[in-house]
């Protein structure tokens, strides 16, 4: 994704945190939006280990393009798959790990994971979730009952577009659904 799609007037995230994704969003002709840069860094907590450390939330930070590199400084060693971030970063500290997970119409119908307010904008059948103890399956499989009564989709569809680790729901308030007494 980085040395294949990023281009100029992009942005590069990652999670400060060892085992995280690197996230780019594409600028596009326009300004990038404040909200889409906050989106963007949440994705970015959600896709690292944090989540199977089932963390509440996490720091990420963001550099422009021409701050990644692949070149080490003479005597340093980059390992493969990582990158060297050189400057300033931008710090994004604390973000709420949850993802939503809904089908959206885009060239199709299409399984969207991304921030709530973000998979929200896109479609109003979706499910929420956060780090938690049910393994990602059993989630999927009951996401996939909730959004898709159609069965146009598989469990392993669903599957796919969900962090590594376990999983448990939230409401779509974004608390904790409370036990009945």
């Amino acid at each position: 994704v980085v040395k294949k799609h990023m281009e100029p007037r992009d942005i590069y995230f990652h999670s400060d945190i060892h085992g995280a994704a690197s996230v780019v969003l594409k600028a596009g002709e326009e300004e990038i939006p404040e909200t889409s840069i906050n989106q963007a860094a949440a994705f970015a907590a959600c896709f690292s280990s944090a989540w199977s450390k089932a963390f509440g939330s996490a720091d990420v930070y963001w550099v422009n393009p021409e701050q990644v590199s692949k070149t080490p400084q003479s005597g340093e060693f980059v390992t493969k798959g990582a990158f060297i971030i050189r400057g300033a970063r931008n710090y994004i500290r604390g973000l709420p790990l949850k993802l939503s997970v809904g089908i959206v119409d885009y060239e199709g119908d299409r399984i969207m994971a991304g921030h709530p307010e973000a998979v929200s904008h896109y479609t109003e059948n979706f499910s929420t979730v956060k780090p938690g103890y049910t393994k990602k399956e059993e989630i999927a499989m009951q996401i996939r009952n909730k959004i898709d009564p159609e069965k146009m989709f598989i469990t392993e569809d669903v599957v796919r577009v969900l962090p590594s680790g376990k999983c448990d729901f939230v409401d779509q308030k974004g608390s904790k659904r409370r036990k009945k007494r």
